[in-house]
Order: C-alpha cells, then structure tokens, then sequence
C-alpha cells in the first residue's frame, strides 16, 4: 500500500508526517487527522435502514462528517517532536 511506502520513508528520514487514517499512527507515523470512521458507517448503517423502511434513496440526505479526530503518537521515532505537539493542545 502506498500510505505504507511513505511512512516507512518518513520514519527512514526521520520527516514527521500527518496522515488521514489513525492505522497510520499505529505504523509509527506522527500523527492523524481525519473524520472519525466509527460514527461514518454508523450513520450509513443508519440511511440503509431508512432505505429498508421505504425511503427512496435519491430523497436521502448527503451526510458530511460532523466528527473529527487528532491522534498523536506518544513517543517512538519522533518523542522530542511528540512533546512539541502535546504542549500544544
């Protein structure tokens, strides 16, 4: 995957990096920021039962992200860039 290739490249050079997904976190990478995916298919869970219960689809709303997240990494490949970017909040 290519979010993969970067943040190894990232991580080799020592380049802090923002990523859109949190996995990318996980993988080491600085940090993320991004609509929060749990309350997204939540709410899609939510327009196919409407869809079930008659509703046409094209009646649907679209429904933009109302829920964000910043995750961080504590430590690992960036602590002295880490400490800068917890200060902050």
């Amino acid at each position: 995957m290519l979010e993969e290739r970067i943040d190894v490249l990232a991580l080799k050079v020592r380049l802090p990096s923002l990523f859109p997904t949190r996995p990318a976190v996980d993988a080491d990478g600085l940090m993320s920021y991004g609509s929060d995916f749990r309350v997204m298919y939540r709410r899609a869970a939510h327009q196919v039962d409407r869809i079930f219960k008659g509703s046409k689809p094209g009646e649907l709303p679209v429904e933009q992200p109302t829920k964000f997240e910043l995750v961080t990494e504590r430590g690992g490949a960036f602590p002295e860039t880490t400490n800068v970017v917890m200060a902050l909040r």
